[in-house]
């Protein structure tokens, strides 16, 4: 593979646009896949239409001045940079520039709106976008029409959102969408020989997609239906290794599967396919912005994650959008961003709220109460007790119906996680007593399938010990973690900090000092 190119960058689009070439993608197609790919890379919509468009601001002007046909109030080149700034800055682009823009750029207007612009545009222009967008109906869960066949009206779709509540929701969509500058400015710890190929994968996706191109599997009649039996297959493997902290195997296998499931949505052909495709992309991209997460890594993983929740929002799927917002939740607490953490987290059960009466209580049940665990954790590095303690006992009775633990969408949930919680809501509160009072008597009953909740459980029993004064228990707790989970245990950031903390308490054949040499250095 060449040298990395940034992602958005001249050199990043000329070999995405190859890649796509190659892949028989032309016209408006590519052009609107160019897009897609760099709205993924954290681009705003205005200047990624822009750029798939290969126009700089002042062409931009002068295919816009075309258009209108006005001389008196022509556009120029400094005023779309002004449009594409904005709310962060700049001017609010008008309804009327944004159509025109999008004539220009070969799109339609709503596509050049993303949250952030929603949260902050008047009310008029609001209910403009929820009139003419679909993704509005696609994203509450109704099914697409058939060609030739008029689209339900909101009266007999039950599921479809109103104008309102749509209104209503811009505010907390924006929560999740705006990007996170304080930590995606700041350095990270280099780049480990593990996680090096997953890293690249994410923050260069035209790279990998170029390899599968090169071996894209021969299907015969089978053609995209066998395409996407092997992805989900791969899915399933992909999600299982992240359940159990099965680092090495990801490594091998995470980064070709994103490569060959993006390839696999610029060869999708019709609607189906396309939401399909895009609910595995959510999926792997979720996976790993979880890896990303362990890896120290949270501006990756802040990639990763809101593709996960744009991937979810193109397949439509309200369950894959609460577990992919969820994993967003957890990239702001990595990177100490506590307070979004918490507001994320109950995001993720809004869009749960969405899924409607058809969804499967169960994995709804799943995924709100892991959201309500995210919440509670988060409230609780901040120090916010009440808060914590709030939400851990509504998931405490999200579990008591579940009855039993259940994994929906790479998302683990049940009685054995919330126990596990009474332990990791003191610890961060710093109540090391309260903790250790909290830890079962017996063993926890997380099956082996979910190695990686076990281990990381552990480590917080380890820690409440340490935090204690009481370095034989917390060493005890370590050995047992990392026989369970290897890989995450060595990994893991809070192993790190507890090593640090117990070496100089301990002799020179103690059980730390062993796992001391079994971690990897991060220098």
């Amino acid at each position: 593979m060449g040298a990395r190119c940034k992602p958005g960058s001249r050199p990043y689009r000329d070999q995405l646009r190859c890649t796509l070439v190659a892949a028989g993608i032309a016209g408006p197609q590519l052009v609107s896949q160019v897009a897609a790919d760099l709205g993924r890379c954290g681009m705003r919509p205005r200047q990624a239409w822009r750029y798939a468009a290969e126009l700089s601001q002042t062409q931009a002007a002068t295919r816009f001045n075309e258009i209108t046909g006005n001389p008196r109030a022509p556009m120029r080149g400094n005023r779309i940079g002004d449009y594409e700034k904005w709310p962060g800055g700049g001017v609010r682009p008008p309804v009327r520039a944004l159509k025109v823009l999008a004539e220009a750029y070969g799109t339609t207007w709503d596509q050049l709106v993303d949250a952030r612009d929603l949260a902050c545009m008047p009310d008029a222009d609001k209910a403009a976008y929820a009139d003419v967008s679909p993704v509005i109906r696609r994203f509450a869960g109704s099914p697409a029409a058939a060609p030739g066949v008029p689209e339900p009206g909101p009266e007999a779709l039950g599921m479809v959102l109103t104008r309102r509540a749509f209104l209503a929701d811009t505010g907390a969509v924006t929560a999740a969408a705006a990007a996170p500058a304080a930590f995606l400015a700041a350095p990270e710890p280099p780049v480990t020989a593990l996680w090096a190929a997953m890293y690249d994968a994410v923050l260069d996706p035209a790279s990998v997609m170029r390899q599968a191109a090169s071996s894209w599997p021969d299907r015969g009649a089978e053609g995209m239906r066998g395409v996407l039996r092997d992805l989900r297959q791969a899915r399933a493997a992909v999600t299982g290794a992240s359940l159990i902290s099965d680092y090495t195997s990801l490594a091998r296998s995470l980064p070709r599967l994103i490569g060959l499931a993006e390839m696999a949505g610029v060869q999708a052909r019709d609607d189906q396919q396309h939401a399909d495709v895009a609910g595995i992309l959510s999926d792997v991209y979720a996976v790993a912005g979880w890896t990303m997460i362990k890896a120290d890594s949270p501006a990756v993983a802040w990639i990763a994650a809101t593709r996960a929740v744009s991937s979810a929002a193109a397949a439509g799927d309200c369950l894959r959008a609460a577990a992919a917002t969820r994993c967003l939740a957890e990239v702001h607490m990595r990177a100490g961003n506590l307070q979004e953490a918490g507001r994320i987290a109950f995001l993720a059960t809004a869009h749960l709220d969405a899924a409607g009466p058809q969804a499967d209580r169960r994995q709804v049940l799943c995924l709100r109460g892991a959201a309500m665990l995210s919440a509670a954790a988060a409230a609780a590095r901040r120090g916010d007790a009440y808060e914590a303690y709030t939400a851990l006992k509504a998931a405490a009775a999200y579990a008591d119906e579940t009855r039993d633990d259940l994994v929906t969408l790479g998302t683990m949930f049940g009685p054995a996680n919330v126990a596990i919680h009474a332990v990791v809501i003191p610890v961060e509160l710093g109540r090391p007593g309260e903790a250790v009072r909290s830890i079962p008597a017996g063993p926890v009953p997380v099956p082996a399938r979910l190695a990686e909740r076990h281990a990381r459980f552990l480590i917080d029993v380890a820690r409440s010990h340490a935090q204690s004064g009481d370095p034989r228990a917390a060493e005890d707790a370590l050995t047992e973690a990392e026989l369970v989970a290897p890989d995450e245990v060595r990994h893991h950031r809070l192993t790190r900090d507890l090593v640090r903390d117990l070496l100089p308490r301990s002799g020179r054949t103690s059980k730390i000092r062993a796992l001391a040499s079994r971690c990897p250095s991060r220098d």
